[in-house]
């Protein structure tokens, strides 16, 4: 009996070697694990909502899954051109009204309340607290594009898997 056969006929040791073997796979692919499962997932949803549509509708496969991503394209447009604007005006509007509220002189706090939020500002450390503030605006305007791009590839993906 050569090796491989004696390989072959050890199951446990086969299973070990298998998982072994999966998990240096996904530690190899660790970086992109976000994209796979994304895709796996839009897959998954997309095949069982075409199998839920062709029990009701005959028509292919292959028109129903382009129609329900040109849906979702539809959406993520409508949601960025029309939801993420108004949602940013709203906020400018309210950061300025909040300037306008603490701009007049009648919503001022009295002389006693004044110096000592002068005092707990002169005490805490301003500048850092916005440069770490900057920082994480940075970091959120970088983590929000690479889920973007990460979304993107992930729905071209399975449309791709899922045509086929």
């Amino acid at each position: 009996m050569t090796t491989w056969e004696k390989f072959i006929n050890n199951v446990p040791l086969r299973r070990i070697v298998v998982l072994l073997g999966i998990i240096g796979v996904l530690i190899a692919v660790r970086s992109m694990m976000s994209i796979i499962l994304l895709t796996f997932i839009f897959c998954l949803l997309v095949v069982k909502l075409t199998g839920f549509v062709r029990r009701f509708i005959k028509i292919p496969a292959g028109i129903i899954v382009t129609v329900v991503y040109l849906l979702v394209i539809l959406a993520m447009y409508l949601a960025l051109t029309k939801y993420i604007p108004e949602f940013a005006h709203s906020s400018v509007n309210f950061i300025g009204q909040m300037v306008d509220f603490y701009s007049d002189p009648k919503n001022l706090p009295d002389d006693k309340t004044l110096h000592w939020l002068n005092d707990m500002v002169q005490q805490s450390h301003i500048m850092s607290q916005v440069k770490n503030g900057v920082g994480l605006i940075w970091h959120s305007i970088t983590t929000v594009t690479t889920m973007g791009v990460t979304l993107f590839l992930s729905l071209m993906l399975s449309y791709f898997f899922t045509v086929e």
